[in-house]
């Protein structure tokens, strides 16, 4: 619609919020929360990072150390990338002060990020966490049952292969779990690990 100019609506929206924080009016200022968005690129080996905010609002600052972002951090132009792993926090700064809650997103480079996986137990439509690469796309689960990044599983035992594609060295193993009694959603019984090498014998 040639009538919906959005450069025009933005230039109208901050003469009307400088209004409001003229007068000490408060308002909602979850529009400017920043949303850190991750792909991981397997031939690569590392993620894919965009930041933004619903209406393109002010200006987006972020730190890849684990600080809070300030006027003085770098500021977001394009997307970029990570090889490790790494805490993003991320927030938008208008009138040269925070102006959003500081988001923050860890990404977890390890093994198995990326990695294959099959399903001998199909997940649940519901809570699909996006898929079938949700086990090993390296984005933990909040304390949130409907955040999206929980995998669900009903009615049969959970059995699913990591596929590394080389005979790779093993330390450990970390498993996330969610449980929520009142949704009825339980931790498991019990979990069971077994290693194969590129024969497809357990050791």
């Amino acid at each position: 619609d040639e009538l919906k100019n959005f450069d025009d609506f933005a230039g109208r929206l901050n003469k009307h919020l400088n209004f409001l924080d003229a007068k000490g009016i408060g308002y909602a200022r979850s529009f400017a929360n920043v949303d850190v968005s991750t792909s991981f690129d397997m031939d690569q080996k590392q993620f894919h990072i965009e930041l933004s905010n619903p209406i393109g609002f002010g200006e987006i600052r972020f730190t890849t150390d684990g600080t809070n972002p300030d006027l003085s951090s770098s500021r977001y132009l394009e997307p970029f990338n990570l090889s490790e792993t790494t805490v993003i926090k991320a927030a938008t700064f208008y009138n040269s002060a925070l102006y959003s809650m500081v988001a923050s997103e860890k990404v977890w480079i390890h093994k198995a990020t990326g990695a294959g996986i099959t399903y001998d137990t199909k997940y649940s439509e519901k809570y699909s966490a996006g898929g079938d690469n949700a086990l090993t796309n390296s984005l933990r689960g909040s304390v949130s049952l409907t955040d999206g990044r929980w995998q669900g599983f009903s009615g049969d035992d959970l059995s699913v292969m990591v596929n590394l594609n080389e005979e790779v060295d093993i330390n450990s193993v970390s498993l996330g779990f969610l449980q929520t009694v009142g949704s009825w959603v339980f931790y498991p019984k019990q979990v069971t690990i077994e290693i194969q090498n590129s024969n497809h014998e357990t050791v």
